[in-house]
């Protein structure tokens, strides 16, 4: 009896376990599997213009650092850091005293050689040589003086520098007259009106040189030297900046270079001054590469009539290829091995590994234009930690 009874439960309980699985499997969804979860996207094909990420500096598009042809004591600097300029305006303007001298005896002496005959010509440079020569020896003599009172503070500055002037001008009147002698004492009038004409044309460009005009419309961005201080030929006494234009200089990889255009115009990110870009327009590209960086250099124009921008800015600009046909996805999703380029796609639950071709879009994407179709699903969470043949549960990446 007893045993009857528990035979029979046990076969209720069988029956009870086979009903509560059956239910389980009928409820369950059809695709789902127990492989990892993965992030997939759709593949789907585009047009995309292509483009890459340059780098610089900017710099001014035309700027002047200003040396002195001659050598000389500063009269005059009317201008400062940060005063406006236009091209010819007066920046400095050195102690020109005996050069202007001598500007005047050439002309006079261009005169009288138009006006006289040969011999009186030959007396009047004599006796110009006798008197200057006198006037300088004596001129000299002071010089030498009064150099050695200011050595032992005997004499000021002040004093010496007006002695100096007069034993230069002194001096260059003296060596004039002597070339005039050996101009009057060969030839003839005609030769000699000549050599007169050469010699004032160099006198009034040795006086030109000691005023220094600026070349360029701009700014004075530095001034190295004061009023007083004595100007020479190698340091610069000033520089101006033209900051309407900036440009900036980019290296470009030979795979895009070929695509670009003079005249095109691109956008460039200034990030010091705004988050928005500019337009900026390329003006020149190089037509070899450089033989160190082994990149093709190209410049590009960005107006600034504001003056925001400044040299020495770091900037960006974005350079655009050709339109290419092809799928992009973002860069983390082709895998890199040597020289081939893979992805990982769902098929039926597993990822499965196709081999692509690409070609660079911008610094987060990567274009394929090839081995991917139109509704593939590719993988694009950390595809380089799955293996080929992997049993995945795919979401789609919103």
């Amino acid at each position: 009896m007893f045993k009857r009874r528990g035979f029979l439960t046990c076969i209720a309980l069988l029956v009870l376990i086979l009903a509560v699985s059956g239910c389980g499997q009928g409820n369950s969804e059809p695709g789902k599997n127990s492989g990892r979860e993965v992030s997939v996207i759709t593949a789907r094909e585009a047009a995309t213009k292509r483009g890459i990420t340059a780098s610089g500096k900017l710099e001014a598009l035309a700027s002047a650092s200003l040396v002195s042809k001659i050598s000389g004591r500063v009269a005059k600097i009317p201008v400062d850091v940060g005063s406006s300029v236009k091209a010819g305006d007066l920046l400095v303007s050195l102690d020109a005293g005996e050069l202007a001298a001598a500007v005047q005896l050439a002309e006079a002496n261009l005169n009288k050689a138009k006006n006289s005959d040969l011999p009186s010509l030959q007396n009047v440079a004599r006796t110009t040589l006798d008197t200057t020569g006198v006037t300088f020896k004596n001129a000299e003599a002071d010089y030498k003086r009064t150099k050695a009172l200011l050595e032992s503070g005997a004499v000021s500055q002040q004093s010496f520098d007006q002695v100096e002037k007069a034993y230069l001008m002194a001096k260059s009147a003296f060596e004039s007259a002597k070339k005039n002698v050996e101009i009057v004492s060969k030839g003839t009038v005609p030769e000699t009106i000549r050599l007169y004409e050469a010699q004032l044309s160099l006198a009034r460009a040795n006086y030109a040189n000691s005023i220094i005009n600026s070349p360029i419309d701009g700014v004075v961005t530095a001034r190295y030297i004061n009023p007083g201080e004595l100007a020479g030929t190698s340091d610069p006494v000033l520089a101006v900046v033209n900051l309407d234009k900036v440009v900036l200089r980019v290296d470009v990889d030979e795979s895009i270079i070929n695509s670009l255009r003079e005249g095109s115009e691109v956008d460039v990110k200034v990030a010091a001054v705004s988050d928005k870009t500019i337009k900026g327009t390329i003006t020149n590209i190089a037509l070899a590469a450089s033989p160190t960086t082994k990149a093709y250099q190209v410049k590009i124009q960005i107006p600034n009539t504001d003056h925001l921008l400044k040299p020495g800015m770091y900037a960006e600009v974005t350079l655009e290829n050709e339109q290419s046909n092809g799928i992009s996805l973002p860069r983390e999703a082709v895998l890199k091995s040597g020289d081939k380029e893979t992805v990982l796609l769902v098929s039926e639950g597993t990822a499965s590994k196709r081999q692509v071709k690409t070609v660079p879009l911008d610094d987060k994407n990567i274009l394929v234009i090839s081995g991917l179709n139109a509704g593939d699903k590719v993988i694009v969470g950390s595809p380089s930690t799955l293996a080929d043949g992997t049993k995945v549960n795919p979401r789609e990446k919103q």
